[in-house]
């Protein structure tokens, strides 16, 4: 049996789970809030250094159903060219129908999203591919922030206000591909060498590529946000270079961070099972559920606050990402079906019970009316944040919010990633910045999740 290390006691599932996985000369760190998924049963916030030796099929667990090369990428944007939005519902409402009408999404979309893992000498494409949001954990769009900094004069401070324009998704086929070929070679128990070594059966280049399928990916996704947020101008673009033919805009971002990443070192090969690899990653940044947004630590050394940041600490420089899933999509789905089935049953006379227990805390002083009325279209109990906020574009069923907004994962609230253990993280020099969601795509369910609702 490998040795596992961790930062923070396991609970007595994950432990288990972890050990069984592991080789005699592997080993697994185990980050902050590392867990199984309840959904896949794919790590979270676990990096693995698995040896190059040896049969890997005890390790098919770590890989099957992994999204491979997944990340963040993000670009700062002028506030000053978004400030509008934050009180003009209209507005929101106007640019989240033009991310539906122009951002392809893989659960959504027939098109396949992302290049082939196949690919030219030179590199470059061997045909045209579709950018755009790869699985039901992708997301594009605007998040915006606040925090306290001097500028300027030492005992000036101020708050200062920012936005970022985010996206998450991954190599889309390539990605896919890759995943595909590893499980195949895995399962027919190779060494890790034999697979992905320079000369392997996938080998390093192909690595390489899904990498850089990824970036290029998002890259593109967050040109067309730019377009359809009015701030083109504003950012760096320049074109993708590995396209087959023509010039492809993309937007140069000023951060990225890489999620299941494979890389080789010299213990073997390291796999960052949902976190974040430092060695493909420019920034640090941690998810919280949905509609509470992201995490992002900021360079405290830095005069402005600068997002890029190169971490290093003795869990091979990775940082947590996800939190804990707390319900599956069906659970989610079902938690939907009924709000809405009891929505589409209560009459204008009749109020729902949800609402009857809204009034009581009214009446009592404890909420206000303004805020917690709920309307007798709602799709969800907070229907007017999620709906000026959030979209999506379900193939049927538009009115069934994706799970995510539906508290399928903790809030970083409620489990902080970063906060907890900056020292051994790396980040005894950084603060963290909430990215709240202002305008924000999601990724649809798929229509076999959607065939699963009833209401």
């Amino acid at each position: 049996m490998g040795r596992l290390l961790g930062i923070e006691t396991l609970d007595e599932e994950t432990d288990t789970a972890l050990r069984s996985v592991l080789r005699e000369h592997d080993e697994a760190i185990a980050l902050p809030n590392c867990c199984t998924s309840i959904e896949t049963g794919v790590f979270k916030n676990c990096v693995f250094v698995l040896s190059s030796e040896g049969d890997a099929s005890d390790t098919l667990k770590i890989f099957a159903n992994s999204e491979l090369f997944d990340g963040v990428s993000i670009v700062e944007v002028p506030y000053e060219n978004i400030e509008h939005l934050e009180t003009d519902a209209a507005a929101r409402k106007t640019i989240l129908d033009k991310l539906k009408d122009t951002i392809r999404a893989q659960p959504y979309e027939n098109t396949p999203i992302g290049p082939s893992l196949q690919a030219a000498e030179n590199g470059r494409d061997v045909k045209t591919w579709q950018h755009g949001l790869t699985s039901m954990n992708s997301f594009v769009g605007l998040f915006v922030t606040s925090h306290t900094g001097e500028f300027g004069i030492e005992g000036c401070a101020r708050a200062n206000n920012r936005a970022f324009l985010v996206c998450r998704a991954s190599g889309g086929m390539a990605s896919q591909e890759l995943t595909s070929q590893l499980v195949d070679n895995i399962k027919k128990k190779r060494s890790f060498g034999e697979i992905l070594g320079k000369a392997g059966l996938i080998g390093e280049t192909a690595l390489r590529r899904t990498a850089s399928a990824s970036t290029r990916n998002r890259a593109r996704v967050l040109y067309d946000a730019a377009v359809a947020f009015n701030v083109k101008h504003k950012l760096q673009v320049s074109t993708d270079s590995a396209v087959l033919s023509g010039h492809v805009p993309i937007v140069c971002v000023d951060a990225m961070a890489t999620l299941n990443a494979i890389s080789e070192t010299n213990k073997g090969y390291v796999f960052t099972s949902g976190c974040s690899s430092a060695s493909t990653s420019t920034c640090a940044v941690t998810s919280s559920c949905a509609t509470d947004g992201l995490f992002l630590a900021v360079n405290t050394l830095h005069p402005s606050g600068s997002i890029k940041l190169k971490v290093r600490n003795d869990a091979e420089s990775a940082l947590p990402f996800a939190t804990r899933r707390l319900i599956s999509t069906r659970a989610a789905i079902a938690r939907a079906s009924d709000f809405l089935r009891k929505q589409r049953a209560s009459s204008s006379q009749q109020l729902s019970k949800e609402e009857q227990a809204l009034k009581t805390l009214e009446r009592h002083g404890v909420l206000s009316t303004k805020t917690t009325s709920i309307p007798k279209d709602a799709i969800h109990p907070d229907h007017t944040f999620v709906t000026s906020t959030f979209a999506w574009k379900n193939e049927q069923n538009q009115d069934m919010a994706p799970s995510a907004l539906w508290g399928t994962h903790a809030s970083n609230v409620q489990a902080s990633n970063f906060s907890r253990h900056r020292t051994e993280l790396g980040l005894e020099n950084t603060h963290t910045l909430h990215l709240r969601p202002l305008v924000v795509l999601l990724a649809p369910l798929p229509l076999t999740k959607l065939r699963l609702a009833s209401y």
